[in-house]
């Protein structure tokens, strides 16, 4: 898949792309196959899958799971050598590297995310890009991202105690709304402004969050120099 120019100005401008129609269904079914099978799948503290939860009307849900690269073969390929790999090459302007893998799952309920940036949790990264890889929509109601256009390029930014972007700041922002059906993708700047909605829907859902770093940079393409 090769990108067209304008894709490549919207994401310099923006901090943030969103692709349509990327997967076909038997990808999809594969995704939800794989995400089924690592949400089942013990825990495994000396560095196999690590799973986070929350509490939602006295219940232990389970809402990420993390380390799950050399869960299978296949997986590992589809992170690793397919498609993303090739779409990110073309935005980063170099070849990359997985710095990380996880899974955000959404039960009816599930809390959302305060705006943030995610670089501020990678102190010793210099920069980073995430794909969001969702089987199913994320819609309004079962909490899909919203990101504030152009904002990564003011770099890291006051935070407030809990790591995320003051209230006061985020209500003056111009969010924009990202749902996505299935098959879609959404790649974001690891210094774009974003945040998700709870699920207020009856039904779960869950996404792939892979994140990338830049083996060397340079410009993308002799656009601009890369941000």
């Amino acid at each position: 898949m090769k990108l067209t120019t304008e894709q490549k100005f919207y994401w310099i401008k923006n901090g943030f792309l969103k692709l349509n129609n990327v997967f076909g269904q038997d990808d999809l079914c594969q995704v939800k196959t794989w995400i089924t099978k690592i949400e089942t799948s013990p825990a495994d503290s000396e560095g196999g899958i690590l799973h986070y939860y929350e509490i939602i009307n006295g219940e232990k849900i389970i809402t990420r799971s993390e380390r799950y690269l050399n869960f299978s073969k296949e997986l590992t390929d589809f992170i690793t050598q397919g498609i993303v790999v090739r779409i990110l090459e073309q935005l980063m302007g170099s070849e990359v590297v997985l710095f990380k893998e996880k899974i955000n799952y959404k039960y009816p309920m599930g809390g959302g995310y305060a705006p943030h940036q995610d670089a501020a949790a990678y102190k010793y990264i210099s920069h980073h890009v995430t794909c969001l890889v969702a089987p199913e929509s994320t819609t309004s109601k079962n909490g899909c991202l919203w990101l504030a256009a152009g904002h990564h390029q003011k770099r890291l930014i006051a935070l407030n105690s809990d790591g995320c972007i003051d209230k006061k700041v985020a209500e003056q922002l111009p969010w924009h709304e990202l749902p996505t059906n299935p098959g879609d993708l959404i790649f974001f700047n690891g210094n774009c402004w974003h945040g998700a909605s709870p699920n207020k829907s009856n039904h779960q859902r869950a996404a792939l969050l892979i994140e990338f770093l830049p083996k060397y940079i340079k410009p993308v393409e002799d656009l601009v120099t890369y941000l």
